[in-house]
């Protein structure tokens, strides 16, 4: 026994087997492999026998069953709570794995298939139909014409293209022209970090150079396409499409997240061809050909069960996110504009855990009194607001910011690296948020050492000074996304007050490669849960995660000891609700 225990009280809890798989040697391997980690003796006592929770063959040698309850025995409450929290996630994964498993057992036949929005939708196939005429207008009055669509867009995707659009635009005169400047970027970015771009590139061509009409029956159907661009995806929103099989597509690009959007069941699948209905079932993964009366009946059954889920998590919206162990979690949104953030606060999240400023920023400027005016709006919804800094170069390009050509833009000048290049436009940034707020908390993003952010902070503490604003509610944080800070957290710790680690950046460069890339797939990111869990260890300051991540993980992110999560506002309900039954 460890002698920080010796006087401490023994602490025990009932953990009940709830899969009907039982407590087996999966399951016990990741069990003992936590226990392993801490500090602490720790046991099991089953039926008058006891075993050493950091050893497999003893747990084994227990026999426990579906149904069975043991306890969890030791002086060590830490101990007893990651050790009881896990378990339980790993019954609930038990039992979700079979009951897809049976599901799938229950249709007559299947062909699997990768989720990319959940759902079910019975109906006929349909094709996706693409009429595609040249403009008959010139450059000019074609590029009005797009930006105009665009703008009207409330989602950050076509904002972000319409950036794209004015940056690529710039100083050309013909189709000619624009096709050549399109076809040097795609060059530029392929198979680099900005690979996934490409297909925003090609949507934008398409809607220069083409009067494109996309011919989706206002008739309930199954739309079957080999790949969706961006666009394409509000007139599916406009169809009858009940849902959609796509064969060709990330599950992180951007027709993907707004599809996810637009809660319309989805499916990554090679192309089928039926006469008949099919089911697509984006619950469990699977396409049912010739569906049977019975698949009918089970496919009906689950929508029926799913929207009755779904309604209940709205409902419950407002309602605090509080596990069945009593733990509160945080559940922010992350927005881009006041449209966004005022979906957030319906949808119920708990404030704002990433406020993506450069949204703010389109083809004009905004001046430091329209900046105050637009934060004022956004920060009087919630108390508890993240805002990040502008943070464009990369991909996102703004035609006032001159960044020169770089061979790798991603790795070049983008975030706090403007510090270095427009400096004045994040020093008016700053104060424009200090001036909107005396109680909000400010992060950095892309910092990759000790110097940047100093640099940062000292520079909005100096404005402060400047402009006799009290900032002393005021919390300076950063983005966890550049490898190199890992290696640097005994010391940042030291200077921020927070930390969010973005998990979609931070994959990139862990793994060399775009998440979003269409054939170097990033298949396993256990990894990545190594080193939150590292992070976590490593820092006494609050920690939260935002990303593709944060939606689609929580039991590991709860197991880790992580409390607070940003995520798209469409997500916040069912997320707040599945939490509240873990």
């Amino acid at each position: 026994m460890k002698l920080k225990n010796i006087f401490k009280k023994t602490i025990t809890k009932k953990l009940e087997v709830t899969s009907s798989n039982g407590f087996h040697l999966r399951p016990i391997a990741k069990f003992v492999s936590l226990a392993k980690t801490l500090d602490s003796d720790i046991y099991i006592s089953f039926r008058d026998k006891k075993a050493d929770a950091k050893n497999l063959s003893q747990i084994l040698s227990l026999s426990i069953n579906p149904k069975d309850s043991f306890l969890l025995i030791s002086k060590d409450k830490e101990a007893i709570d990651k050790l009881s929290t896990l378990f339980c996630t790993l019954m609930k994964d038990e039992q979700d794995k079979k009951d897809i498993d049976k599901i799938k057992h229950n249709y007559s036949k299947v062909i699997d298939a990768q989720i990319v929005s959940k759902g079910i939708a019975i109906g006929e196939i349909e094709y996706l139909k693409i009429d595609s005429s040249k403009s008959n207008r010139d450059f000019k009055t074609a590029l009005g014409r797009v930006l105009e669509e665009l703008d009207k867009s409330k989602s950050d995707i076509f904002i972000a293209q319409k950036e794209l659009l004015l940056s690529i635009s710039n100083g050309v005169d013909s189709f000619e022209h624009f096709r050549e400047k399109i076809e040097e970027k795609i060059r530029e970015i392929e198979g680099s970090f900005l690979n996934s771009k490409i297909d925003d590139y090609r949507d934008l061509l398409q809607k220069i150079e083409f009067n494109n009409e996309v011919n989706i029956s206002k008739e309930p159907h199954i739309l079957v396409a080999k790949s969706i661009l961006p666009s394409f995806v509000e007139k599916i929103i406009d169809s009858g499409a009940l849902g959609v099989i796509v064969e060709e597509l990330s599950i992180y690009s951007h027709s993907a997240i707004l599809l996810k959007e637009a809660n319309i069941p989805t499916l990554i699948s090679k192309t089928i061809n039926s006469k008949d209905n099919i089911i697509l079932d984006a619950l469990s993964g699977v396409i049912v050909l010739n569906p049977t009366k019975d698949d009918l009946i089970l496919a009906n059954s689950r929508t029926q069960e799913y929207k009755k889920t779904k309604d209940i998590a709205f409902e419950h919206r407002f309602n605090k996110a509080i596990t069945k162990e009593d733990r509160k979690i945080k559940v922010l949104a992350n927005i881009g504009d006041l449209a966004s953030a005022q979906k957030a606060k319906s949808n119920g999240a708990d404030g704002v855990g990433l406020f993506r400023s450069e949204f703010l920023f389109t083809d004009k400027k905004p001046s430091l009194e329209e900046q105050i005016k637009l934060y004022r709006e956004i920060f009087k919804l919630f108390d508890d607001i993240t805002i990040r800094t502008l943070d464009v170069g990369g991909d996102k390009k703004l035609p006032y910011i001159d960044i020169d050509k770089e061979d790798n833009p991603f790795l070049g000048i983008r975030g706090i690296r403007l510090l270095t290049t427009h400096r004045e436009i994040i020093k008016e940034q700053i104060k424009a948020i200090l001036l909107a707020s005396n109680n909000i908390k400010i992060m950095f993003p892309m910092i990759s050492n000790i110097d940047e952010f100093k640099e940062a902070k000292n520079l909005s503490i100096k404005i402060a000074k400047e402009n006799n604003i009290d900032i002393s509610n005021i919390k300076f944080g950063m983005m966890i996304e550049v490898p190199s800070v890992l290696y640097m957290l005994d010391e940042f710790d030291k200077l921020v007050d927070f930390y969010s680690i973005g998990t979609n950046d931070l994959i990139q460069y862990l793994f060399a490669t775009d998440r979003t890339h269409q054939s170097l797939k990033i298949e396993d990111i256990s990894i990545v849960f190594k080193i939150i869990k590292d992070i976590k260890a490593k820092t006494t300051k609050p920690l939260s995660i935002c990303g593709e991540i944060a939606g689609d993980n929580i039991d590991k992110l709860l197991e880790i000891g992580i409390d607070t999560i940003s995520l798209s506002s469409n997500l916040i309900p069912q997320t707040k609700e599945y939490i509240r039954n873990v």
